[in-house]
């Protein structure tokens, strides 16, 4: 039979319970925020269960409450900075069809979060204050998001994601300002910025359309062109690639 030790460096105490023990769905490590346990298999003989780890009526705190080693998932939904229901969602829109309407949760497709990405009464010509406001928040965002990497004797920032084929994609500021600095009178502009926020997540999920796109600007290098659909656009990200890697170049939306 197989047996794990918990050992709790708080309390300065070990407990040894067979692997399947009913114990384990209420003691284990990061059940307690702050927890200072760790697990690990043993050949020990199970031990009595200490004063202070019976089982609790009240189970692990809220959001650690599932065990990651049964479900997979680290974090629960009773987790607090989750929405208890989707009428608590920041971005829920109960008058969009297919919402979940306070159904089971199921963020990854909600269309209320997809809509949120793409504010469809965004769709006109920005006036200069408009163009502003949505510029620095993007510049604010990228700045938070690209975490600094060392590039031989170089820091820099940037973000490495790879795509479903397995291609590394470097992203950096260029490819932000690049979409900040092209066609600003688009009546798609606002929603391009606001898009390009979530390039790094779409290029992940994206499907290979053109590997070898001539780039007439570049004479070093070719475009492998990717295409994401969600509900309302069809979104066209190029990828600049020579000898230096693959840079995120440029984001396009186009109305399906």
């Amino acid at each position: 039979m197989v047996f794990w030790l918990l050992s709790d460096a708080t309390k300065g105490s070990n407990v040894v319970r067979p692997i399947h023990d009913p114990f384990w769905d209420q003691h284990r490590p990061g059940d307690r925020w702050n927890c200072k346990c760790s697990l690990e298999p043993t050949d020990e003989k199970p031990t009595a269960i200490p004063k202070g780890y019976e089982l609790r009526g009240n189970g692990p705190q809220a959001g650690l409450n599932e065990n990651p080693g049964k479900t997979g998932e680290l974090f629960a939904q009773s987790h607090p900075y989750f929405p208890q229901t989707c009428a608590q969602c920041a971005f829920y829109q109960g008058g969009i069809a297919g919402g979940f309407k306070n159904q089971e949760k199921d963020c990854e497709r909600c269309k209320s979060l997809q809509f949120a990405i793409s504010p469809l009464n965004n769709e006109h010509v920005a006036s200069k204050s408009e163009r502003q406001e949505a510029e620095k928040a993007l510049v604010k965002y990228y700045k938070s998001l690209l975490p600094e990497m060392r590039d031989g004797k170089f820091i820099q920032k940037r973000l490495v994601v790879s795509t479903k084929d397995g291609d590394e994609v470097i992203i950096n500021k260029n490819f932000y300002d690049e979409i900040i600095s092209k066609h600003k009178d688009d009546v798609l502009y606002l929603n391009k910025l606001e898009y390009a926020k979530h390039a790094h997540e779409m290029i992940t999920k994206a499907t290979l359309t053109d590997p070898n796109e001539t780039a007439i600007d570049y004479e070093d290098a070719f475009f492998r062109v990717y295409e994401f659909v969600d509900e309302f656009y069809r979104v066209e990200m190029k990828v600049k690639c020579n000898r230096d890697g693959n840079f995120l170049h440029i984001l396009r939306l186009f109305k399906k």
